[in-house]
């Protein structure tokens, strides 16, 4: 049986006097101990794998580099501290399971942990367990221990492919972490939980990550996740397709113990609770089911107990859902619900767990929902249901809503419905489209809980429509109602010296707010009701801050709090190198926007309201080591604002080399397909594996011979994305030994070009390989006092690349 290589690397980190660090390399083979493609060596693959994790000193970084192929496992797989493992491609080097168990996890009370560039997941006929997560770091809880405690500090998972094969519990499970990023990834088909879970987790970034088809939520935040200053950041995912699996062992379980089944809707999005604080829930894109179906978990349960048993469905889809939380926000996310069976598109609530007897209760406080967009096709109960809301209170600002199909019957028509005694409720500036009936824009329940009317104290609306039209209607027990805020507001520019807008009462003062700390008040006009800041220049920068508007009254009460959006007077989007067409926004100010190269006006845009347009930039923008700069003038041509224009590349084209065989790179964002152009025409076509392209057989196509030579990225479509240059270098290369002479153990020389290994052949067979020194380009052969003789043999040495291909092989020259 053929193996494939395993390579160890140990990287160790030493400072030497005044040079710095330097890095040294050692390789160790792994061939004898795991082999790749064949599952019958799983067993000793999990023993040997972990044989070496235990020898390794954890104390030193050390770097896994793992080649292509599928490494079978049968056996959990611990990593200890300071522990890198790189794939050679989340499609090339997958870990495969034979049994459901955790897969990957860590060693003791392991730090500092990477996996980057891997697959991993079960083997198809692999008994499911059901309770075992596929990767799992840090520790699971404890149900009885509520101690706020982390065992393990540092986390990266970047670029991987993490397939549960719907199997297992979590895909994902991070328990007792700090400090992780879960980054690029690929998370799908989990088991019966979610696609990622977390619990006594503080400082995670989960963004730009791939979830579908999962067993119970996305991306689930159990419970004691976040803290004051260390956020749980939710950024960028797309996430599709949750409660796949959980909602029928749901009902069976408790359906055979005879206890009555309760409604689960466990979100996209999930906030179990409690004490989830300080979570940033940003741009993500969340979609589940499909027009006129019903949960699979629905379907399934109906067909194996039958409409008898199962007369009203329980098992739903929600957006968003925010149980035992405080200080949240929830911003430009697109959440679109499918089918029959959506309960609501935002769930708030409190949440609860006991300790020593005694309650640990986290009531919603301080949460904001603000541009987010929510769309429902088909059946939903309630579009947004509250419980419970605290005094610092709940906030639905400028967000969209349509739902487009029935509105089931939630007891008064409401969109927002009040099930709980809530403090505090502000709804600002939401649009609602929605054709179906819409009695009220609140309701507030009628039932009693321990003898006491539910109530909401206080509620604040305005600016809110129903398909164009301003919606007031309320209902039910509302302590304080004021539909009379009103507090101007827009964009808000930077490098802009003046802001303003109106009032109007009961707002008397308005005030600047940055991340909760007010930093300017307006000149008011009572006459007018305008207010105007001056000289917010100084003080408004895209800094990732969070800008307020803030009104209040003659006794300095707020009275209310507007998120305000901060754009750029001038927006300068990266150039994609390669494009023709350069687009962006500006504002305040700024009246035309022109490109300068070195300081020196190249060209003005065309303009079209607050939008520019420069075309064939790729003419204008050259690799030449010039500087190129957009600035934004006002309507006298006098400089506002100047930004260096930032380049980047979506189309990696390396220099290449004549005589190379191939050439390679990665690609993202829109392009599908790679091709090589010469003078105009297209040549050659690349072959496309994942975000990776390799063009063979160049040395017989490009040549230094002043022909253009392009590489151009097409999408889908086959349509051109971009086109970038081809550097064509001539071939320098280079091996030079010192004369050999007889009977000596040692012969040293230098090479140049790409070689990274000097090996010695006797008669066309390699005798030797030598010790390479690939920065100062040294070698050195040993041992050859046996080897070399003066036997009529044909001794020569051949340079290698990293890629074991021969790039020279001269004679080696014997002295005597």
């Amino acid at each position: 049986m053929k193996k494939l290589l395993f390579i160890l690397m140990v990287v160790v980190f030493c400072a030497v006097g005044h040079q710095g660090i330097q890095a040294e390399t050692n390789e160790l083979d792994m061939n004898k101990y795991v082999t790749a493609n064949n599952k019958e060596f799983a067993d000793q693959n999990a023993y040997n794998w972990n044989d070496v994790m235990r020898n390794l000193d954890k104390a030193k970084p050390t770097t896994i580099y793992v080649p292509k192929g599928n490494f079978y496992f049968s056996q959990t797989l611990a990593i200890p501290s300071n522990v890198t493992i790189v794939g050679a491609g989340s499609h090339d080097t997958t870990f495969i399971f034979t049994k459901v168990v955790t897969g990957i996890t860590n060693r003791l009370s392991a730090n500092a942990i990477r996996l980057e560039n891997l697959k991993m997941t079960y083997a198809d006929d692999a008994v499911d367990q059901k309770a075992s997560s596929l990767v799992s770091f840090g520790e699971a809880y404890d149900e009885a221990n509520y101690d706020d405690y982390q065992v393990m500090d540092g986390l990266t998972i970047e670029n991987c492919i993490i397939d549960a094969k719907k199997k297992g519990s979590s895909a994902l499970y991070l328990g007792r972490l700090k400090n992780a990023t879960i980054s690029g990834n690929t998370i799908q088909n989990s088991g019966l939980q979610n696609g990622i879970g977390l619990e006594f987790c503080k400082n995670v970034r989960i963004e730009d990550n791939d979830l579908t088809d999962l067993g119970r939520s996305g991306i689930q935040m159990y419970r004691f996740n976040g803290g004051k200053n260390e956020p749980i950041l939710i950024e960028n995912n797309r996430i599709t397709n949750w409660m796949q699996r959980y909602g029928y062992e749901h009902f069976k379980t408790k359906y055979e113990a005879g206890i009555p089944v309760d409604v689960m809707n466990d979100a996209g999005i999930d906030s179990y609770g409690p004490k989830n604080e300080n979570l940033i829930i940003k741009n993500n894109v969340l979609t589940a089911g499909r027009v006129n179906s019903y949960n699979p978990n629905n379907t399934k349960i109906l067909a194996d107990y039958g409409e008898e048993i199962y007369k009203e469905h329980v098992i739903f889809f929600t957006g968003i859902r925010l149980c035992g939380v405080k200080d949240v926000v929830a911003t430009g996310n697109e959440v679109d619900l499918k089918g029959r069976d959506i309960f609501t598109l935002v769930y708030i609530n409190s949440r609860e767990k006991e300790k020593d007897g005694a309650p640990i209760v986290t009531k919603p406080s301080n949460i904001r929902l603000e541009q987010n967009t929510f769309r429902a096709e088909g059946n939903i109960r309630y579009p947004v249901r509250i419980f419970e809301g605290d005094t610092a209170g709940i906030a639905f600002t400028n967000n969209q809503f349509a739902v487009d199909g029935k509105l089931v019957d939630n007891g008064y028509f409401a969109f927002f419905t009040v099930s709980s005694t809530t403090e505090k409720l502000l709804l600002i500036g939401n649009k609602i489209e929605m054709a179906t009936r819409l009695d009220y824009l609140v309701s507030v329940s009628d039932k009693e809980y321990n003898g006491e009317k539910v109530k909401l104290t206080d509620l604040g609306t305005v600016l809110n429509t129903w398909n164009g039209d301003t919606v007031k209607a309320v209902r039910g027990n509302i302590e304080s109602l004021d539909d009379t805020y009103y507090l101007q507001d827009k964009p808000l520019y930077t490098s802009t010296n003046l802001y303003t807008g109106q009032y109007r009462e009961p707002v008397w003062k308005v005030r600047l707010v940055k991340d909760g700390v007010v930093i300017k008040q307006a000149e008011t006009d009572e006459a007018t009701k305008s207010y105007t800041f001056r000289g917010v220049d100084g003080f408004v920068k895209e800094d990732g801050a969070s800008y307020e508007l803030l009104g209040v009254d003659k006794a300095y009460k707020e009275v209310l709090r507007i998120p305000l959006k901060v754009l750029p007077i001038l927006d300068t989007p990266a150039y994609i190198i390669g494009t023709d067409g350069y687009q962006g926004g500006f504002g305040g100010a700024v009246t035309k926007v022109r490109l300068l190269k070195n300081n020196q006006v190249l060209k003005q845009a065309d303009t079209v309201g607050s939008n520019y347009n420069f075309k064939e930039m790729r003419s204008l923008i050259r690799n030449d080591g010039s500087s190129y700069t957009i600035i934004g003038v006002d309507k006298n041509y006098q400089e506002v604002v100047r930004i260096p224009l930032e380049m980047r590349s979506i189309l990696a084209v390396p220099e290449y080399t004549v005589g190379d065989q191939e050439l390679t790179g990665k690609f993202q964002d829109n392009i599908c397909f790679v091709r090589l152009s010469k003078d105009g025409k297209i040549v050659k076509q690349a072959d496309i594996v994942a975000d990776s392209y390799k063009m063979r057989g160049l040395e017989s196509i490009v040549a230094k011979d002043g022909s253009q030579y392009e590489v151009v990225g097409l999408d889908t479509g086959y349509k051109e994305v971009v086109r970038i240059d081809l550097q064509v270098n001539a071939l320098q290369v280079s091996l030079t030994p010192n004369p050999y002479t007889l009977g000596t153990m040692e012969n040293r020389g230098e090479f140049d070009g790409p070689i990274s290994r000097v090996r010695l052949l006797k008669n066309n067979v390699a005798v030797k390989q030598a010790d390479a020194d690939v920065f100062a380009k040294t070698y050195v052969l040993k041992g050859l006092g046996d080897v070399v003789q003066k036997d009529g043999s044909t001794y020569e040495l051949v340079g290698v690349d990293q890629f074991f291909r021969e790039i020279v092989r001269v004679d080696f020259r014997i002295a005597n």
